[in-house]
Formats: C-alpha cells, structure tokens, sequence
C-alpha cells in the first residue's frame, strides 16, 4: 500500500542514502554529492522521487519552513 512505499522512501532517502539538512545548497549536482541541502531542497527532491512512486505529497509553507504532507483515504503523515 502507499503507507508502506512511503516508509521505504523514508529509509531509503534518510537510512540508506543519509540524506540530511545542511548548509545552503540548493544546486542538485551539490546536493546529491553531499548528500545534504536546504530543506526546501531536499523536500523537492523527495517529492521527486515520490512522484516517480506515484506517492502524491503536499508541499506545506511555514514561516522559515517547509514540510511535506501525505494523506490517503483516513491517514495522514507529515
């Protein structure tokens, strides 16, 4: 189900590929080669690569944040 792809995506883009917040990079060749960014950028590149797992997430403003949201029938998950 879309729970259990998202938690792949989860461990595959934080566990496996270490992903993490970092200095200001916001170029996708800096990004992917430190394997940090912005977060703005991650959560772009995230939602990237949960939409070629045809996941649908929200991206959510805040003041000096950015989150991502998933929902599916009764479940939600920032």
């Amino acid at each position: 189900d879309d729970f259990e792809t998202l938690q792949l995506l989860n461990n595959f883009f934080f566990e496996t590929k270490k992903f993490r917040l970092g200095g200001p990079l916001f170029l996708l060749e800096d990004i992917l080669g430190e394997r940090s960014g912005c977060g703005i950028s991650l959560a772009l590149l995230y939602m990237h690569l949960a939409h070629t797992l045809d996941l649908e997430l929200e991206l959510v403003h805040w003041p000096l944040h950015s989150i991502l949201k998933w929902s599916s029938q009764n479940r939600t998950q920032y």
